[in-house]
């Protein structure tokens, strides 16, 4: 199973090519391409993403990004064109990823206070009992090596 991201997450991130993609001066199926992103290069700064539209004729969703020299410029989404490895260095986290914290967040939230202290807390006896314990095992081997 593939890893997901949400399209909104990768907003204002760079998107990294894993492989050679075109790019476009409008994101409608058909255009002409502008020119190409080699793999292992920046395809650019997402500005937005464009959902799929029959009406424009656009057949699938089309990242948007940040003009270069003034121009705007579209690549087709391609879930194996971009570094997932990228988007993460950059914060972006899965769906799962995502859904597994609000879980968490979620379950926290419905804990009593003392419950909360008990789960952060959690140490605190364990180094308390080796400070009261560890002298006295300490000095009975002393004891015992005389």
């Amino acid at each position: 199973m593939s890893e997901i991201v949400n399209a909104g997450d990768c907003v204002d991130k760079t998107l990294i090519a894993v492989k050679r993609i075109p790019v476009y001066k409008q994101a409608v199926d058909g255009a002409e391409v502008a020119g190409y992103v080699e793999a292992g290069q920046p395809a650019g700064v997402v500005y937005a993403w464009l959902n799929a539209n029959p009406g424009l004729p656009r057949s699938t969703m089309w990242w948007s990004f940040y003009p270069v020299n003034g121009m705007w410029y579209y690549a087709p989404h391609d879930p194996n064109a971009f570094s997932l490895s990228a988007l993460k260095q950059q914060g972006v986290i899965t769906v799962t990823e995502k859904t597994r914290l609000e879980q968490e967040a979620a379950a926290n939230a419905n804990r009593t206070w003392y419950e909360k202290l008990i789960n952060q807390y959690w140490w605190i006896p364990i180094v308390g009992i080796a400070v009261w314990k560890v002298p006295g095992i300490i000095s009975a081997s002393r004891g015992n090596n005389q």
